[in-house]
């Protein structure tokens, strides 16, 4: 699990790792020498074919914060004023909330006070309804209420608003999304800012506060994610909770086990680099294969969930580390985050809105199980990619012109696996009679229908 202070190593040392990755990058870009979308191949280990495998994987896990040097709102100009934090991008500039309040989703600053008067400073999204935000863009819809919800815990020493890329394509999907301030490991924060999201101004929080928007909330259809030590608390609170129906927990700590009783459907996602003792996810090849279900132990809770029957799916990311999770400097797999953005709606999308909606279910059930990933994700994908110096010329004065976000429709599903972990899933098909999906290599396999014995 990384270390609490873990962000703020990274204010110390960030740019100078994205600097210095970045002449590595171009070279190889002009060598032309790497490809990392492509499939990556099998090659035996203690060969020279695998040592090359490996410090690409190391190289196609730095692109994303290489490219990050180019773009002119990078560092966010304002992040001191906003947060109080060093003006660097350690939040997503892109994602600012304000410029896109009443465009891609509605959103509102609350504060959550705990069961000990501690207030939480929390964000609030909601989908655009019909009737609301005029200038939505292309590709975007409005959902009536009441919507399902998800809570969002982030990690140990980190924030909410590193956490956008989630809640607001939360929003945009259709859901009501909560994240908040508040120590990651701690399960009073957890409890009363679920508690509150479910308080009513006849059932207020002890606090004596609600959720302003109860009357839109489908109270029936809530589910939590978190990072790191977020998704230890997430996956922890999540089985035992009734109210929550469904978790994703984006490589969760290993601290906190998960409790006896299980019962809520998981997808859980591993990196391919730790950062235990490397405070600024800097990925290091390895000098032979690495073993279990993902670095530092992460990984096995999939195992734990499967063994109860429980469906659930692992997700181990090709050339990602613990920090692609969090949109800061650090995070340099260019799909990471657009694939975690397509697995987790389309988990919550099976779990959650498609409770009682077959069709919707049907829809979530073939995307977790394709072969070839669609536009789903790359629709609500606004945050940072690749810098256009002519897309920009287009529109002088605007900071924000020039960016062509990472996309991933039609990229090879099993391409985006990680070679070292295996990749599982253990789920079924939608209704009554549907067919039970397994598989404990993804990669080679896919998540296909479990074979009968004869």
């Amino acid at each position: 699990m990384a270390p609490s202070a873990l962000l703020r190593s990274i204010v110390v040392l960030a740019t100078c790792l994205a600097v210095a990755a970045a002449p590595d990058v171009a070279g190889a870009q002009s060598e032309g020498s790497v490809d990392c979308v492509a499939p990556a191949g099998d090659p035996e280990p203690g060969t020279s074919e695998w040592d090359a495998r490996d410090q690409n994987n190391v190289y196609c896990a730095k692109q994303r914060h290489a490219d990050q040097t180019q773009h002119p709102v990078s560092p966010l100009p304002d992040s001191t004023e906003m947060f109080g934090i060093a003006p660097m991008s350690l939040t997503d500039a892109y994602r600012v909330p304000s410029r896109h309040d009443d465009k891609r989703f509605r959103f509102d600053e609350v504060t959550i006070t705990n069961t000990g008067g501690v207030p939480l400073a929390a964000e609030l999204y909601r989908p655009c309804a019909p009737g609301t935000c005029p200038e939505m863009p292309e590709g975007l819809r409005t959902f009536r209420p009441k919507y399902p919800a998800v809570v969002v815990f982030h990690g140990g020493g980190s924030r909410k608003e590193l956490h956008w890329w989630s809640s607001q394509t939360l929003a945009e999907a259709g859901y009501m999304a909560v994240a908040f301030n508040g120590a990651a490991d701690d399960r009073v924060n957890a409890e009363d800012v679920l508690d509150w999201l479910f308080a009513t101004p006849r059932k207020k929080t002890t606090a004596g506060e609600f959720n302003p928007h109860w009357r839109e909330l489908d109270r029936g259809r809530v589910g939590v994610a978190g990072h790191s030590r977020g998704g230890q608390m997430a996956s922890v609170l999540g089985q035992e909770d009734r109210r929550v129906r469904a978790i994703v927990s984006w490589d969760r700590g290993t601290s906190l086990p998960l409790p006896e009783e299980l019962r809520t459907p998981t997808l859980f996602f591993v990196g391919d680099y730790e950062c235990q003792e490397n405070p600024v996810c800097e990925p290091e090849p390895y000098s032979e294969p690495p073993t279990g279900e993902g670095p530092g132990e992460r990984g096995k809770e999939y195992d734990i969930v499967r063994k109860a029957r429980v469906e659930g799916m692992k997700i181990a990311l090709r050339a990602s580390t613990h920090l692609d999770w969090t949109l800061s400097e650090p995070a340099g797999n260019r799909y990471a985050e657009t694939v975690s953005v397509y697995y987790t709606l389309s988990w919550f999308d099976r779990y959650l809105k498609g409770i009682g909606r077959r069709r919707v279910a049907k829809k979530a059930f073939r995307r977790l199980v394709a072969k070839t990933f669609d536009a789903y994700a790359d629709r609500h994908n606004i945050s940072q990619g690749l810098y256009d110096p002519a897309l920009a010329a287009q529109s002088p004065g605007d900071p924000y012109a020039g960016n062509v976000p990472y996309t991933i429709a039609g990229l090879a599903v099993a391409d985006r696996y990680s070679f070292y972990f295996p990749s599982k899933c253990f789920i079924r098909a939608p209704g009554r009679k549907g067919k039970r999906f397994v598989s404990n290599d993804m990669r080679h396999k896919g998540c296909r229908p479990r074979q009968r014995r004869p």
